[in-house]
Protein backbone atom coordinates (compact mmCIF):
# COMPACT_ATOMS: atom_id res chain seq x y z
CA UNK A 1 0.00 0.00 0.00
CA UNK A 2 3.05 2.62 0.27
CA UNK A 3 5.12 1.54 -2.46
CA UNK A 4 8.57 0.52 -0.81
CA UNK A 5 8.45 4.13 0.45
CA UNK A 6 10.75 3.34 3.06
CA UNK A 7 13.38 2.83 0.60
CA UNK A 8 13.80 6.68 0.55
CA UNK A 9 16.35 6.30 2.71
CA UNK A 10 15.66 9.99 4.65
CA UNK A 11 15.27 11.34 0.73
CA UNK A 12 19.65 12.67 1.31
CA UNK A 13 21.42 9.38 1.06
CA UNK A 14 20.13 8.73 -2.82
CA UNK A 15 20.49 12.19 -3.93
CA UNK A 16 23.85 12.51 -2.41
CA UNK A 17 25.68 9.06 -4.41
CA UNK A 18 23.43 10.20 -7.74
CA UNK A 19 24.76 13.75 -7.40
CA UNK A 20 28.08 12.32 -6.33
CA UNK A 21 28.31 10.15 -9.67
CA UNK A 22 27.15 12.79 -11.98
CA UNK A 23 30.29 15.07 -10.76
CA UNK A 24 33.21 13.14 -9.16
CA UNK A 25 32.34 9.75 -10.82
CA UNK A 26 36.06 8.91 -11.15
CA UNK A 27 36.99 9.60 -7.43
CA UNK A 28 33.87 8.35 -6.04
CA UNK A 29 34.57 5.18 -7.57
CA UNK A 30 37.79 4.48 -6.52
CA UNK A 31 37.26 5.68 -3.10
CA UNK A 32 34.07 2.95 -2.49
CA UNK A 33 34.27 0.60 -5.26
CA UNK A 34 34.44 -1.73 -2.44
CA UNK A 35 31.22 -0.50 -0.25
CA UNK A 36 29.46 0.48 -3.69
CA UNK A 37 29.74 -3.84 -5.11
CA UNK A 38 28.37 -4.42 -1.20
CA UNK A 39 25.46 -2.22 -1.45
CA UNK A 40 24.23 -3.75 -5.43
CA UNK A 41 24.74 -7.19 -3.68
CA UNK A 42 21.99 -5.93 -0.56
CA UNK A 43 19.58 -4.37 -3.35
CA UNK A 44 19.33 -7.57 -5.68
CA UNK A 45 18.87 -9.55 -2.16
CA UNK A 46 16.51 -7.52 -0.54
CA UNK A 47 14.32 -8.31 -3.97
CA UNK A 48 14.50 -12.38 -3.75
CA UNK A 49 13.55 -14.98 -1.12
CA UNK A 50 17.10 -15.84 0.19
CA UNK A 51 17.85 -18.05 3.24
CA UNK A 52 16.50 -18.76 6.76
CA UNK A 53 14.89 -16.12 8.44
CA UNK A 54 15.66 -13.58 5.42
CA UNK A 55 13.26 -15.86 3.32
CA UNK A 56 11.37 -12.41 3.98
CA UNK A 57 13.50 -10.05 1.78
CA UNK A 58 12.68 -6.97 3.83
CA UNK A 59 14.81 -7.57 6.34
CA UNK A 60 17.96 -6.64 4.42
CA UNK A 61 16.86 -3.06 4.22
CA UNK A 62 18.15 -2.17 7.50
CA UNK A 63 21.80 -3.01 6.37
CA UNK A 64 20.62 -1.34 2.72
CA UNK A 65 19.92 2.05 4.17
CA UNK A 66 22.92 1.42 6.54
CA UNK A 67 25.50 1.41 3.14
CA UNK A 68 24.05 3.48 1.41
CA UNK A 69 24.02 6.21 4.15
CA UNK A 70 28.08 5.42 4.52
CA UNK A 71 28.28 5.72 0.78
CA UNK A 72 26.23 8.88 0.40
CA UNK A 73 28.86 10.44 2.89
CA UNK A 74 31.82 9.72 1.17
CA UNK A 75 30.26 11.16 -1.75
CA UNK A 76 29.39 14.35 0.59
CA UNK A 77 32.44 14.97 1.42
CA UNK A 78 33.78 15.57 -1.68
CA UNK A 79 31.26 18.29 -2.45
CA UNK A 80 32.06 21.59 -3.08
CA UNK A 81 29.59 24.37 -2.48
CA UNK A 82 28.02 24.37 -5.56
CA UNK A 83 28.08 20.43 -5.88
CA UNK A 84 25.90 20.57 -2.80
CA UNK A 85 23.54 22.95 -4.24
CA UNK A 86 23.21 20.59 -7.42
CA UNK A 87 22.43 17.50 -4.96
CA UNK A 88 19.48 19.39 -3.20
CA UNK A 89 17.91 21.04 -6.47
CA UNK A 90 18.91 16.93 -8.02
CA UNK A 91 16.29 15.99 -5.46
CA UNK A 92 14.20 18.21 -5.67
CA UNK A 93 13.67 17.05 -9.42
CA UNK A 94 13.17 13.47 -8.90
CA UNK A 95 10.86 13.97 -6.28
CA UNK A 96 8.39 15.69 -8.50
CA UNK A 97 9.38 13.10 -11.11
CA UNK A 98 8.30 10.22 -8.82
CA UNK A 99 5.21 11.91 -7.71
CA UNK A 100 4.24 13.00 -11.17
CA UNK A 101 4.83 9.33 -12.16
CA UNK A 102 3.18 7.91 -9.31
CA UNK A 103 -0.24 8.76 -10.72
CA UNK A 104 0.32 8.47 -14.34
CA UNK A 105 1.11 4.90 -13.32
CA UNK A 106 -1.66 4.63 -10.96
CA UNK A 107 0.70 3.48 -7.86
CA UNK A 108 -0.18 6.88 -5.57
CA UNK A 109 -2.25 4.69 -3.22
CA UNK A 110 -3.63 5.87 -0.12
CA UNK A 111 -1.02 7.30 1.73
CA UNK A 112 1.20 9.01 -0.62
CA UNK A 113 -0.35 12.55 0.27
CA UNK A 114 0.12 14.12 2.90
CA UNK A 115 3.87 12.21 3.04
CA UNK A 116 4.58 13.92 -0.38
CA UNK A 117 4.67 17.49 1.05
CA UNK A 118 6.35 16.59 3.73
CA UNK A 119 9.32 15.43 1.34
CA UNK A 120 8.74 17.98 -0.88
CA UNK A 121 8.64 20.93 2.02
CA UNK A 122 12.10 19.40 3.21
CA UNK A 123 13.60 19.28 -0.34
CA UNK A 124 12.55 22.15 -1.10
CA UNK A 125 14.03 23.80 2.67
CA UNK A 126 17.11 21.56 1.92
CA UNK A 127 18.05 23.75 -1.38
CA UNK A 128 17.27 27.23 0.29
CA UNK A 129 19.46 26.71 2.86
CA UNK A 130 21.99 25.61 0.00
CA UNK A 131 21.71 28.35 -1.90
CA UNK A 132 22.57 30.96 0.80
CA UNK A 133 26.03 32.03 1.71
CA UNK A 134 28.00 29.12 3.78
CA UNK A 135 27.22 28.61 7.29
CA UNK A 136 26.92 26.44 9.59
CA UNK A 137 23.65 25.27 8.51
CA UNK A 138 25.13 23.64 5.39
CA UNK A 139 26.99 21.19 7.55
CA UNK A 140 23.36 20.12 9.40
CA UNK A 141 21.08 20.48 6.63
CA UNK A 142 21.64 16.94 5.55
CA UNK A 143 21.26 14.75 8.54
CA UNK A 144 18.38 17.18 9.71
CA UNK A 145 16.71 16.14 6.17
CA UNK A 146 17.39 12.87 6.88
CA UNK A 147 16.21 12.14 9.98
CA UNK A 148 12.80 14.83 9.52
CA UNK A 149 12.13 12.63 6.48
CA UNK A 150 12.38 9.37 8.33
CA UNK A 151 10.20 10.42 11.15
CA UNK A 152 7.58 11.95 8.77
CA UNK A 153 7.70 8.06 7.07
CA UNK A 154 6.91 6.70 10.23
CA UNK A 155 4.14 9.41 11.18
CA UNK A 156 2.13 8.95 7.89
CA UNK A 157 1.77 5.38 7.25
CA UNK A 158 0.55 3.25 9.01
CA UNK A 159 3.41 0.95 11.73
CA UNK A 160 1.01 -2.01 11.14
CA UNK A 161 -0.32 -1.72 7.71
CA UNK A 162 -1.12 -5.32 6.58
CA UNK A 163 -0.33 -7.31 9.90
CA UNK A 164 -3.62 -9.02 10.63
CA UNK A 165 -5.21 -8.37 14.33
CA UNK A 166 -6.47 -11.08 16.54
CA UNK A 167 -8.81 -11.11 19.75
CA UNK A 168 -6.89 -13.47 21.98
CA UNK A 169 -8.65 -13.35 25.78
CA UNK A 170 -6.97 -13.31 28.59
CA UNK A 171 -8.62 -17.06 29.67
CA UNK A 172 -5.71 -18.28 27.07
CA UNK A 173 -3.25 -17.74 30.34
CA UNK A 174 -5.21 -21.10 32.08
CA UNK A 175 -5.21 -24.57 30.09
CA UNK A 176 -9.24 -25.42 30.87
CA UNK A 177 -10.98 -27.04 29.04
CA UNK A 178 -7.84 -28.64 27.42
CA UNK A 179 -5.59 -31.22 29.10
CA UNK A 180 -2.12 -30.42 30.29
CA UNK A 181 -1.05 -33.93 30.12
CA UNK A 182 -1.68 -35.09 26.50
CA UNK A 183 0.45 -33.51 23.30
CA UNK A 184 -2.29 -32.30 21.11
CA UNK A 185 -2.11 -31.83 17.22
CA UNK A 186 -4.48 -29.17 16.20
CA UNK A 187 -5.96 -28.49 12.71
CA UNK A 188 -7.10 -25.38 12.01
CA UNK A 189 -7.54 -22.91 8.85
CA UNK A 190 -4.88 -20.46 8.19
CA UNK A 191 -5.18 -17.89 11.18
CA UNK A 192 -4.76 -14.65 9.25
CA UNK A 193 -7.25 -15.47 6.89
CA UNK A 194 -9.84 -16.65 9.55
CA UNK A 195 -9.69 -15.71 12.87
CA UNK A 196 -7.84 -11.98 12.34
CA UNK A 197 -10.49 -9.67 13.77
CA UNK A 198 -12.36 -8.73 10.67
CA UNK A 199 -13.62 -12.20 10.16
CA UNK A 200 -14.31 -13.25 13.77
CA UNK A 201 -14.21 -9.94 16.06
CA UNK A 202 -15.06 -12.10 19.24
CA UNK A 203 -12.51 -14.24 21.10
CA UNK A 204 -10.28 -16.26 19.58
CA UNK A 205 -8.10 -19.96 20.11
CA UNK A 206 -9.49 -20.95 23.75
CA UNK A 207 -10.10 -24.28 21.66
CA UNK A 208 -8.09 -24.71 18.63
CA UNK A 209 -5.01 -22.17 19.82
CA UNK A 210 -3.38 -20.94 17.06
CA UNK A 211 0.41 -20.18 16.57
CA UNK A 212 1.90 -20.38 20.37
CA UNK A 213 -0.98 -19.32 22.39
CA UNK A 214 -0.76 -22.96 23.66
CA UNK A 215 2.75 -21.41 25.10
CA UNK A 216 0.48 -18.97 27.21
CA UNK A 217 -1.08 -21.71 29.12
CA UNK A 218 1.64 -24.50 29.03
CA UNK A 219 -0.09 -26.66 26.95
CA UNK A 220 1.69 -29.22 24.44
CA UNK A 221 0.94 -28.97 21.16
CA UNK A 222 2.64 -30.59 18.12
CA UNK A 223 2.51 -27.86 15.87
CA UNK A 224 2.56 -23.65 16.15
CA UNK A 225 3.96 -20.72 15.26
CA UNK A 226 7.79 -20.06 14.14
CA UNK A 227 8.98 -17.94 11.36
CA UNK A 228 11.34 -20.32 10.31
CA UNK A 229 9.47 -23.58 10.86
CA UNK A 230 10.99 -26.33 12.89
CA UNK A 231 12.61 -28.79 10.01
CA UNK A 232 10.81 -31.93 10.99
CA UNK A 233 7.70 -30.95 11.57
CA UNK A 234 7.74 -28.55 8.90
CA UNK A 235 8.57 -31.28 6.94
CA UNK A 236 6.65 -34.28 7.67
CA UNK A 237 3.43 -32.43 8.27
CA UNK A 238 3.75 -29.28 5.93
CA UNK A 239 2.93 -26.96 8.41
CA UNK A 240 3.03 -22.91 7.93
CA UNK A 241 4.46 -20.01 9.52
CA UNK A 242 1.45 -19.73 11.76
CA UNK A 243 1.05 -23.39 12.60
CA UNK A 244 -1.49 -24.64 9.96
CA UNK A 245 -1.29 -27.68 8.48
CA UNK A 246 -1.74 -29.06 5.17
CA UNK A 247 -5.41 -29.57 5.00
CA UNK A 248 -5.61 -32.87 2.43
CA UNK A 249 -2.59 -34.24 4.95
CA UNK A 250 -4.24 -33.32 7.91
CA UNK A 251 -6.66 -35.72 6.94
CA UNK A 252 -5.13 -38.45 6.12
CA UNK A 253 -3.85 -38.57 8.96
CA UNK A 254 -6.61 -38.53 11.19
CA UNK A 255 -7.99 -40.96 8.44
CA UNK A 256 -5.29 -43.45 8.24
CA UNK A 257 -2.40 -42.25 11.12
CA UNK A 258 -4.49 -42.20 14.26
CA UNK A 259 -4.49 -45.47 15.62
CA UNK A 260 -3.04 -47.78 17.37
CA UNK A 261 -0.11 -48.38 15.29
CA UNK A 262 -0.50 -45.36 13.50
CA UNK A 263 2.33 -42.33 13.21
CA UNK A 264 0.78 -40.11 15.92
CA UNK A 265 0.59 -42.90 18.36
CA UNK A 266 3.96 -43.11 17.79
CA UNK A 267 4.87 -39.13 18.05
CA UNK A 268 2.89 -39.64 21.54
CA UNK A 269 -0.10 -37.37 20.06
CA UNK A 270 -3.09 -38.37 22.20
CA UNK A 271 -5.44 -34.94 21.58
CA UNK A 272 -6.83 -33.99 18.50
CA UNK A 273 -8.23 -30.66 17.67
CA UNK A 274 -10.33 -29.80 14.95
CA UNK A 275 -11.34 -26.52 14.16
CA UNK A 276 -15.14 -26.09 13.66
CA UNK A 277 -14.57 -25.01 9.49
CA UNK A 278 -13.69 -28.59 9.18
CA UNK A 279 -15.80 -32.07 9.57
CA UNK A 280 -13.70 -34.41 9.51
CA UNK A 281 -12.59 -36.98 12.64
CA UNK A 282 -9.73 -38.99 13.94
CA UNK A 283 -10.43 -42.45 12.87
CA UNK A 284 -10.90 -45.82 14.08
CA UNK A 285 -13.79 -44.10 16.45
CA UNK A 286 -13.11 -46.57 18.67
CA UNK A 287 -9.60 -45.69 19.56
CA UNK A 288 -10.95 -41.80 20.00
CA UNK A 289 -13.84 -40.17 22.34
CA UNK A 290 -15.26 -36.55 21.90
CA UNK A 291 -13.86 -34.63 25.16
CA UNK A 292 -15.63 -31.32 24.00
CA UNK A 293 -17.10 -29.73 21.73
CA UNK A 294 -17.61 -26.02 21.22
CA UNK A 295 -18.58 -22.97 18.04
CA UNK A 296 -14.69 -22.79 17.59
CA UNK A 297 -14.09 -26.59 17.14
CA UNK A 298 -13.86 -30.01 18.58
CA UNK A 299 -11.65 -31.77 20.89
CA UNK A 300 -10.83 -35.81 20.66
CA UNK A 301 -8.88 -37.80 23.53
CA UNK A 302 -7.88 -40.85 22.99
CA UNK A 303 -9.01 -43.51 25.35
CA UNK A 304 -7.21 -44.32 28.30
CA UNK A 305 -5.16 -42.31 30.56
CA UNK A 306 -2.35 -39.42 28.78
CA UNK A 307 0.78 -41.24 26.64
CA UNK A 308 4.07 -41.01 28.75
CA UNK A 309 6.14 -38.35 27.60
CA UNK A 310 8.29 -40.06 24.56
CA UNK A 311 11.73 -38.73 24.04
CA UNK A 312 12.68 -40.29 21.05
CA UNK A 313 10.87 -41.69 17.72
CA UNK A 314 11.78 -43.48 14.50
CA UNK A 315 9.21 -42.53 11.94
CA UNK A 316 10.59 -45.44 9.64
CA UNK A 317 9.67 -47.70 12.49
CA UNK A 318 13.53 -48.74 12.54
CA UNK A 319 13.67 -48.34 16.28
CA UNK A 320 11.35 -48.85 19.21
CA UNK A 321 9.92 -46.37 21.05
CA UNK A 322 11.47 -45.23 24.12
CA UNK A 323 8.71 -44.31 27.08
CA UNK A 324 9.35 -42.76 30.06
CA UNK A 325 7.64 -44.55 33.06
CA UNK A 326 8.92 -42.50 36.25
Amino acid sequence: PHGATELACGLVPPAALLAGFVANARALWKRIRWELVLLSLIFILAMIPTAGVFRWSFRWLPLFHLVLALCAAEASALFSAKQRRFAAALMLVLMLVFIIASFLLRTAGDQLFPLAWFYLGLVFAWAVIESLPSNFLHEWTPAAVTFAALLATYLCLSTNCGVPKYNLAQSLLKPQPLDPQRLYFSVYPPPENFYRVEAKPGPVGQIVRPGSTSMWAGLRFLNGYSPIRPAGVAREFVSAIHGEVDLSLAEWLLQQQAGEEGLLKRIGIDGIIVAREFNFAPQPAGEWELAIESDEGRVFHRRGNAIATVRSVNFFGQNSVAHVSD
